[in-house]
């Protein structure tokens, strides 16, 4: 049996490429770590795979919906498999800004 991780990245590797043609497009998530003590969460469990976080996790939200609290890992493939469309918007308008020497 294939672990889920390993469909879900297969899933978002197959949703880039559609996005695109000739060039590959990786996407810059503008990154900082913060801690939240899980008592400030709405939820001490993911929105999406509704697993609890453990002692140390990197969480994010949705740019695009409410979706709440959710693992990175989670977030990278409902954005992909989710908001196909927003995602391929963001990517056109940003195509021609260059990035910074850090990214």
């Amino acid at each position: 049996m294939i672990p889920k991780q390993f469909l879900a990245t297969a899933n978002l590797k197959q949703k880039f490429a559609n996005l695109t043609i000739m060039t590959k497009n990786i996407l810059w998530r503008e990154g900082w770590i913060k801690p939240l003590l899980t008592e400030s969460l709405p939820s001490e469990k993911c929105g999406i795979c509704n697993k609890e976080f453990d002692e140390l996790d990197f969480v994010t939200s949705c740019e695009f919906c409410e979706i709440s609290i959710i693992h990175d890992i989670c977030a990278n493939n409902h954005i992909a498999t989710s908001h196909t469309k927003e995602l391929g918007e963001k990517i056109n308008k940003h195509k021609e800004k260059q990035l910074h020497s850090f990214q």
